[in-house]
């Protein structure tokens, strides 16, 4: 609750029985302000509607207005709190699972290139046996 909506929940707790015109020419506020400012307060169930006067409004005591507007913004807050942990639920699990596709397309990668690798390893493991296990038995030097 800001500004004008404050101003006219104070004048309707001291003043209750002006109206609309009134509390516009008392606050020095247009009529249109004064009504969006009744809607909020309505809103947030600081002001009621009369059962001796229906259509008239009167302020509710501060104490029980602010305990149910406190009241509603603690679930407010609470749903708040409900959104951001479902979102990061599925962040969480958008994550895993992308990571998982990553985990796998890396080892389907590193096994494509252990595969091309083979015949490579093959040549390079006659390689280090030296030009004797290729020739014929005992060309080799004298030893």
């Amino acid at each position: 609750m800001q500004g004008i909506t404050e101003t006219v929940y104070r004048a309707m707790l001291q003043h209750q029985e002006l109206s609309v015109e009134e509390l516009a020419a008392h606050l020095s506020l247009s009529t249109d302000d004064i009504r969006a400012a009744l809607d909020e307060l309505f809103d947030y169930r600081l002001l009621r509607e009369s059962y001796d006067s229906p259509g008239r409004l009167f302020a509710v005591d501060p104490i029980v207005g602010l305990q149910e507007l406190l009241a509603r913004e603690r679930h407010e807050l609470h749903e708040r709190q409900q959104r951001i942990a479902d979102s990061q639920r599925m962040i969480t699990r958008m994550l895993a699972e992308s990571g998982r596709r990553t985990v796998r397309e890396g080892a389907l990668r590193d096994r494509a290139a252990r595969d091309q690798a083979i015949p490579g390893r093959a040549v390079r493991d006659r390689a280090a046996d030296g030009p004797a296990a290729d020739g014929p038995a005992g060309d080799g030097p004298a030893g």
